[in-house]
């Protein structure tokens, strides 16, 4: 799986997209996925740069208003955000059983504290996939 998402963590809902930081400074995606005004116009400010640190506070804008970032990488899959580990869980629970396999390899890696989890989907689908 090579694809990106971001999934807003207040009801799990979810978009595709191919780069998360351009993807975002259009203001319809920004205000579609739930932002405030406020964020939109931040995030419009912000000079996107491949790679660079406009392009991760840009993302970090987004995480702050309740985004969570979703990335295929082949064999495995990320998850990021500034939320606590459980949240994401559970907030991305529904993403996760309509996309994932049993040999799905997924770390979440909560971005403002260093925290992650790694691990298998059937290692946490009994904790939170309904």
């Amino acid at each position: 799986m090579k694809e990106g998402a971001w999934i807003v963590a207040g009801d799990g809902r979810w978009t595709w997209m191919t780069e998360h930081a351009t993807w975002l400074q259009v203001p319809e995606h920004a205000r579609d996925l739930g932002l405030s005004d406020e964020a939109v116009r931040r995030i419009q400010t912000i000079q996107w740069d491949f790679n660079g640190s406009g392009r991760e506070a840009i993302c970090l804008e987004g995480m702050r208003h309740g985004l969570i970032r979703f990335r295929g990488h082949g064999a495995y899959v990320t998850f990021e955000s500034v939320l606590p580990l459980e949240t994401v869980l559970r907030a991305t629970a529904a993403f996760m059983k309509s996309q994932f396999g049993p040999l799905t390899a997924i770390r979440i890696n909560r971005l403002d504290t260093g925290e992650a989890w790694a691990g298998l989907f059937p290692d946490i689908k009994a904790r939170v996939v309904q």
